[in-house]
């Protein structure tokens, strides 16, 4: 279905060729060659966490056992953060390869073969740096890969979260190894953008929760793994399958004050949430490294510290209430049936169209989006920074809402290229059928907008 709507779009714009396919084969020798082998019998991993977590932490402490392979961010733009000696972050091979096909840097690069003695190979991932083109393919290969294990570090407490993340932007730090080297920042919190933080949090873990279930999963707070850092490590290299060691821990907390005082428009903010869905965290609120006194109720249960499951176990059928009943109450005529199937006939082809609907608009929405961008080209000789920037007539910016009423999602990849997303129906990254993400790339060539792909 999707591609009939690509090719409807391709159709009214010029077609660019695809560019060449990186070979991938001659790339595995830009390893240490201390690492090369024969081996593939080790376990997969992905440390999937949210900025301010302690991943870190956990990244760097697990890098030291000598069974392992652990890089660190392997998606930032422009660069890899293999943080490995032996790894060049800037190669451009590397770069050119795993922008052209992620699906096959990790396969046939990061999980490729290694010496004999490896027993775990894994790399930390944050939603957000896959949240973008060309690498929101990566959920989908998550998803699929169902022999990796994920250890899923998140923090309970969103406000704390949020304000570090502020704090370490500000003074450009983002670990320390001492107490002398923690902050004395303080930062004002806007309560939109902070909002709007809560919900693109949000969305993330609904993106994380759908792609995990089928995996076997270590869930972490940060809270009880900066409480007992050991114990957690420990239970990590059990959940890996590899010989347990004193790992050593290198980082400690960065900030330690109580948010009243980090935060200096503290009580503007706690009055702008208050009644609203994230007012708990304003209550007894602790310190900007610990847990609030009430916990937000999750869609998951929290996994107590060292158990791991299997979400693709135990999963249940739920009956609705009273499902079979209803042709057997005697006062229910053949007629009521008819009518009632008739009805119901009715509702299915409305509800079939209405979906069909929405991706023909969304379809339609993204070529006219597209076509305004051609206009600011052709003006400004630069692509917009954001779709704010797109000025209809009345001075206003074009509604590039989809047939979902959400809005599109606008990045430019490139100096000249840009894409256009919408996250179909459920709204959340990655997904099947009307959850499906519509994507669309286009090129700026001679002051043309050309459909890519």
């Amino acid at each position: 279905m999707l591609q009939k709507y690509s090719s409807r779009i391709a159709r009214s714009l010029k077609s660019l060729p695809l560019p060449t396919k990186v070979n991938s084969a001659d790339l595995v020798n830009e390893r240490p060659q201390a690492l090369q082998g024969p081996n593939r019998n080790y376990q997969k991993f992905v440390l999937l966490a949210h900025q301010r977590s302690g991943s870190s932490l956990a990244i760097t402490s697990l890098r030291e056992h000598p069974q392992m392979v652990v890089f660190s961010e392997l998606f930032v733009p422009d660069r890899m953060l293999f943080h490995l000696e032996g790894y060049d972050n800037h190669s451009e091979r590397l770069l050119a390869l795993r922008d052209a096909d992620p699906r096959k840097f990790l396969d046939e690069f990061v999980f490729s073969p290694y010496r004999d003695g490896i027993q775990a190979v894994g790399f930390k991932l944050f939603p957000d740096q896959i949240d973008r083109y060309p690498f929101r393919c990566v959920w989908k290969w998550l998803a699929r890969n169902r022999d990796l294990k994920i250890i899923y570090l998140t923090r309970r407490n969103l406000l704390a979260t949020y304000t570090s993340l502020l704090i370490a932007q500000k003074d450009n730090k983002y670990g320390i190894k001492d107490e002398t080297q923690r902050s004395r920042t303080t930062v004002t919190i806007d309560p939109e953008e902070c909002l709007a933080e809560f919900r693109k949090r949000t969305r993330y873990e609904a993106a994380v929760e759908r792609n995990i279930q089928a995996h076997e999963v270590m869930r972490w707070f940060y809270e009880d793994m900066a409480a007992t850092p050991q114990q957690h490590l420990k239970q990590a290299q059990e959940f890996l399958g590899v010989k347990v060691c004193d790992l050593k821990i290198k980082m400690i907390k960065q900030e330690v004050r109580p948010l009243t005082e980090v935060i200096e428009n503290y009580d503007e903010l706690r009055e702008y949430f208050a009644g609203a869905e994230w007012d708990y965290l304003f209550e007894d609120q602790q310190g900007a490294s610990g847990s609030v006194g009430k916990e937000r109720s999750a869609s998951v249960a929290p996994v107590p510290v060292g158990n791991w499951i299997n979400a693709s176990r135990g999963k249940k059928t739920v009956r609705a209430a009273g499902a079979g009943k209803f042709f057997n109450r005697p006062a229910v005529t053949a007629g009521a049936i008819a009518i009632g199937l008739l009805f119901v006939g009715l509702f299915l082809l409305q509800l079939f169209a209405s979906k069909g609907a929405a991706k023909e608009q969304t379809v339609s929405v993204i070529s006219e989006v597209a076509t305004r961008i051609k206009t600011y080209v052709q003006t400004h000789r630069e692509l917009p920074s954001a779709l704010d920037s797109l000025a209809v007539q009345g001075g206003s910016p074009p509604r590039a809402i989809d047939g979902w009423s959400r809005p599109l999602d606008y990045s430019v990849v490139g100096p000249k290229t840009f894409v256009l997303i919408s996250y179909g129906a459920d709204g959340v990254p990655g997904g099947n059928g009307e959850g499906s993400d519509i994507v669309c790339k286009y090129q700026v060539v001679d002051g043309d907008i050309l459909y890519v792909q």
